[in-house]
């Protein structure tokens, strides 16, 4: 049962996640994908950028330049890692209930 409980939360939250970033990246030109890509795999991947990327001894413009960059592979990262963790997710689910 707690593994069930853990697939459905887990899953109603990054559909959740991904229909509030739906609406940031639906414009009247078209779908912006790529955009929809970053936001969605940013929570997932943007910690991992903290750890990979410590730079010292910068001035405002160049801290400001690394944040942007460890927001945007962050995302693009997090997009894969989002990826496998959807994938994933049935398969940990089905070796649970298998274990009981």
């Amino acid at each position: 049962m707690k593994a069930v409980l853990k697939f459905i939360l887990k899953g109603s939250l990054i559909a959740l996640w991904m229909v509030v970033c739906y609406y940031f990246c639906n414009k009247p030109e078209g779908f912006d994908y790529f955009l929809y890509w970053i936001f969605c795999g940013f929570p997932f991947g943007f910690r991992k950028m903290s750890l990979w990327f410590m730079p010292k001894g910068l001035g405002l413009a160049g801290t400001v330049g690394m944040w942007a960059l460890r927001a945007v592979l962050g995302g693009m990262i997090g997009g894969v890692i989002l990826m496998f963790t959807v994938l994933k997710m049935p398969v940990d689910l089905v070796r649970e209930l298998q274990n009981k």
